[in-house]
């Protein structure tokens, strides 16, 4: 228990650290000491674009164990992270730089052409491996009567004068990424040189600089988003084509298709592409998997046996976990791959949840969330600790706790139990804050942080412990995918697969079925016990799988299930509703004890999905959890995870939605129940318990985002506590006005900026003028510039002066705020009332090198509120109303704001909880009664129990309400503040 209530460094979030400046080791350690204060586990020690410090040099490495010592001295764990930027494999460029190590891909070139004209195609760079022509008519291209045009191609361009009729030419180009300015952002990860390469420059030096640290402080390192394809060059490569009949390549993929299957790359490469004959799904999958086997034996393998031979524990994700089509394209088999990691993980980018995913040139999956349960399911059945999420990355500035919460949970309930998020940076100067922003210590509301982490860190610590439990094993038909799928192409068959794979995925949370992805090879080194699917310690009574499968290697597997008692449903395999009587023929191919359950609906109707689904299992399985209003409503959005730990049984219940979840929760587990709080650390008996259907039910009010820990002791009985509504009286609402100050710096962002540039015989000066207005002048108005301080010059340095209504300060001495890039000035002793003009020169000298002239707007600090539309500095707002502050002076203001109020209660309320209850804030409050803090609330419900701080006659009560950094940095005036009423209520104790 001591272990839940103050969970130890290990279980805590572990974000990535952006090292994206010029690296100081006292900032370092000032960092270092406020994540521990904060309640971090530790960090991964992550290069990132804007870097200073020459990257892996001696002192990188001095910095890098500066960090380590202190990280020691905390009890925090230390992670590298294996590049500069990313993706992992690059080397800081060093890899991508030797041409026979860069990302190499066929490209495929299709035109239609008649006869009569001789024609002349245009061919990417590369040598042509193979081209064809083919006769076609309107219905079909003839695949099977191809001319071969490869004698027709010469320089890059294919010169042919076509005979009669229509034909299709489709060429085969074998293509080596290339940049006109030689920044190569892909390598060729089936090259086993190019890895030695990227080994040898990436992961040596920390051995050799910091080895005595491995397997202590420092614990393992991350790979990023490796990938087949080049996605991440020039942005993204893949997105900018023109198509995607593009696929990997090496030449060991033709050495091995010829060892295979006995076929060249001429040969097996239309098959790729296009449906040839009935061979043409063994063709395609004989290539996948030749390419996961050298993905293997040059990336995943090595890596996992340096990391072994080190000491340290190999970490990371792969580009692109989701669905099928991503899977394929972009890495073949991502099971295969994960599994060589000792902590296989995903990330999770933006302010979302489950989602539809992909648009352009990306297929379309129905739901994102099949690629965070895929690679749960692998850590589950491969027996992994632990599986780690990268998240948050791009999820904005306005990024709340509460959603930050709202997403962790969201994939805590299907499986992951290891937070690292995206990121917290060494400095947001410049260009640096754009970066997939938030840098969460440099939000507002950090001081609140810990809360979050122990909150993360109680999860984290339940959900690696014991084992997980679901009977609904989910197949993941990756290599009957293959069979189906022609590169660049969406066909009926292959749309249907993913279709049902995704609906199936999506659609079993909100049916309270919880289930593992089961890849073939999973299923097929499975054991038949005692009419289970057992693999590792997971155990399914169903299996969910396309008729398909009775093809695949898994096929005798199947039948032992069934023939043991086991049960299979047959998911929706066409886009239209299916024929009953065809469905029951191929069921009754399988004879046995078990039962074959096909699901008798339509990919299309998600609806109609989810009532056959709901059905079939129902007929199938007796629910572990199931969750519904008190009134015996399925409740959709509350979704569960169930986990046995030493003989007990934990359930996390969350609730996905923005609206409260009267839940009545009922559980097959019977015994004592007990609740967890994830927030306080506490461990008490659970209050409404009853005995229902045989099950053990509990209701409990989920707020919006809500969540809650559930215990089950079956060796205990349970105490049985009738289900009551807990009453409120509302004693008063306050009034709406409220003393009203503001804790930080308020800001008008001058963005509405003159350049003026002049080049002499001595350099260059870059002039920006702009103006503001003074309706009052603060005691300090500071003057705050973003990124001005020149550090790389190589002969003499930037000249600054600064002029306000002709006061000027030549090279001034600035102070700072939030981040030592934002240098401050004060000109409140050169600002007049009514119109003032602002000039700032930038001289630089020939002999400086590059020039930096401003890449942020500047901004006006103080104590003040301002008209953002007439840029007019006014007097501090005193007194306010609830409603965002934006709309009241403060439409840049990130920071917190004190409200204040008194109250006298009404009435006697001994015997009664006193409750204060807020509407809505934007985005954390803290509650504070007669100078004394009730809690701090960084998620719904915004309440308090103020019991025992209210004393008879007036009391006091103040809202420290903080706000996200979105309105400093992005000038976007989002919502914040007090945002509704106030409630004193008495409640039932």
């Amino acid at each position: 228990m001591e272990t839940f209530k103050n969970p130890p460094s290990r279980y805590r979030p572990i974000p990535f650290w952006f090292w994206n400046s010029k690296l100081r080791k006292d900032e370092i350690e000032s960092q270092i000491r406020d994540f521990h204060a904060q309640g971090l586990g530790g960090f991964f020690i992550h290069a990132r674009f804007g870097l200073e410090t020459e990257y892996l040099s001696r002192e990188w490495m001095d910095c890098v164990r500066h960090a380590v010592a202190i990280a020691e001295q905390l009890g925090l764990e230390v992670w590298l992270y294996d590049e500069n930027g990313f993706p992992s494999g690059i080397g800081n460029l060093m890899v991508s730089r030797v041409r026979e190590y860069r990302a190499k891909y066929i490209d495929v070139t299709e035109c239609d052409v008649s006869s009569g004209k001789t024609i002349r195609i245009d061919l990417p760079a590369g040598e042509v491996v193979a081209a064809f022509a083919y006769p076609h008519d309107r219905a079909r291209v003839q695949l099977d009567q191809k001319t071969d045009l490869t004698d027709c191609v010469s320089d890059n361009q294919l010169t042919w004068t076509p005979p009669r009729g229509d034909w299709s030419i489709v060429v085969y180009s074998k293509c080596t990424l290339e940049d006109p300015n030689d920044v190569i952002y892909g390598v060729d990860y089936l090259n086993p040189e190019a890895m030695r390469f990227f080994f040898d420059y990436a992961l040596d030096p920390y051995a050799k600089a910091l080895g005595e640290y491995f397997g202590k402080t420092i614990k393992g390192v991350f790979t990023d988003e490796p990938t087949l394809l080049p996605w991440h060059h020039n942005g993204s490569w893949h997105i900018n084509r023109e198509h995607t009949r593009v696929t990997v390549w090496n030449d060991l993929i033709e050495c091995e298709m010829i060892r295979r299957v006995e076929m060249s790359a001429a040969e097996f490469l239309p098959h790729l592409f296009f449906d040839i004959d009935e061979t043409t799904p063994n063709v395609r999958q004989a290539y996948w998997q030749t390419v996961e086997d050298l993905y293997l034996r040059a990336f995943y393998e090595p890596y996992r046996k340096w990391c072994d031979e080190h000491n340290l524990l190999f970490t990371g994700h792969a580009l692109f976990e989701e669905g099928l089509y991503l899977n394929t394209d972009f890495q073949a088999d991502i099971t295969a791959s994960l599994a060589k990691m000792h902590i296989p993980g995903v990330d999770h980018l933006g302010e979302i949840t489950e989602t539809p995913y992909g648009s352009g040139n990306l297929p379309s999956q129905l739901t994102n969330l099949q690629g965070e349960k895929l690679i749960a399911s692998l850590g589950h059945w491969t027996g992994k600790e632990a599986v780690i999420s990268e998240t948050y990355g791009c999820a904005g500035w306005s990024l709340s706790i509460e959603k930050m919460k709202w997403i962790a949970d969201w994939q805590y309930s299907l499986g992951i139990n290891m937070l690292c998020p995206h990121a917290v940076f060494y400095s947001i100067e410049g260009f640096r804050k754009a970066d997939a922003p938030p840098s969460q210590n440099h939000e507002p509301w950090w001081k609140q942080y810990r809360q979050f982490a122990e909150y993360i860190g109680r999860l984290s610590h339940v959900m690696r412990e014991g084992r997980h439990i679901a009977k609904i094993a989910l197949f993941y038909p990756l290599k009957d995918f293959w069979g189906k799928h022609a590169i660049g192409r969406e066909g009926e068959k292959d749309r249907v697969l993913s279709d049902s794979f995704d609906l199936c995925a999506s659609i079993l949370p909100r049916l309270h079925y919880d289930y593992d992805i089961l890849p073939e090879q999973a299923l097929t080194s499975a054991e038949i016990k005692d009419g289970r699917i057992v693999v590792g310690e997971e155990e399914f009574e169903v299996i969910i799988a396309p008729i398909s499968i009775t093809e695949s290697t898994a096929a005798s597997k199947l039948r032992e299930f069934i023939n043991a008692g086991g049960t299979w449903i047959l998911p929706p395999m066409t886009r239209k509703d299916p024929d009953p009587e065809h469905m029951r023929r191929q069921a009754e191919m399988l004879s046995g004890d078990g039962k074959v359950i096909p699901v008798l609906a339509g990919t299309i109707d998600r609806d109609s999905v989810m009532f056959a689904l709901d059905n079939a299992l129902r007929d199938a399985v007796k629910p572990d959890v199931r969750i519904t209003s008190p009134s015996g409503k399925l409740l959709t959005d509350v979704r569960y995870v169930h986990r046995e730990i030493d003989g007990k049984h934990a359930y996390f219940i969350i609730n996905t939605s923005d609206q409260p979840a009267n839940s009545v929760i009922s559980m097959e587990t019977m015994g004592a129940l007990e609740e967890w709080n994830l927030e306080t650390g506490e461990v008490y008996p659970a209050s409404n318990v009853e005995r229902k259907d045989a099950r053990l039910c509990t209701q409990r009010e989920l707020p919006p985002y809500g969540s809650a820990m559930f215990v089950v002791d079956p060796i205990v009985e349970p105490e049985f506590r009738p289900m009551r509504e807990v009453t409120r009286t509302e004693l008063l609402i306050l009034p709406d006005e409220w003393m009203f100050d503001t804790q930080q710096p308020n800001a008008l962002i001058l963005n509405d900026l003159k350049l003026e540039i002049a080049t002499r015989g001595l350099g260059t000066t870059y002039t920006y003028s702009t103006w503001f207005r003074c309706d009052y002048i603060p005691e300090k108005l500071m003057l705050m510039l973003d990124d001005v301080e020149y550090r790389a010059a190589l002969m003499g340095s930037m000249r600054m002066t600064i002029s306000v209504n002709g006061t000027t300060w030549y090279n001034p001495e600035f102070g700072t705020y939030l981040d030592t890039g934002f240098k401050t000035l004060n000109i409140a002793n050169a600002v007049v009332r009514g119109e003032n003009k602002l000039e700032i020169v930038i001289s630089h000298s020939p002999w400086a090198g590059q020039p930096l002239v401003l890449n942020c707007a500047p901004k006006l600090l103080g104590k003040f509120a301002c008209d953002i539309k007439s840029r007019t500095i006014m007097p501090s707002v005193e007194a306010a109303q609830s409603g965002s502050w934006t709309e009241f002076g403060y439409a840049n203001y990130s920071g917190t704001a004190l409200y204040t109020h008194s109250f006298k209660l009404p009435k006697d309320t001994r015997g009664k909880r006193v409750i204060v209850s807020l509407d809505s804030v934007n985005d954390a409050v803290e509650i504070i009664v007669n100078g004394h803090s009730a809690d701090v609330r960084l998620w719904q419900p915004w309440e308090a129990d103020i019991t025992n701080l209210v004393a008879k006659g007036r009391n006091t009560l103040s809202l420290m309400v903080t706000n996200s950094m979105a309105n400093f940095i992005e000038a976007q005036p989002k919502a914040s503040g007090l945002m509704g009423r106030v409630h004193i209520f008495a409640e039932d104790i």
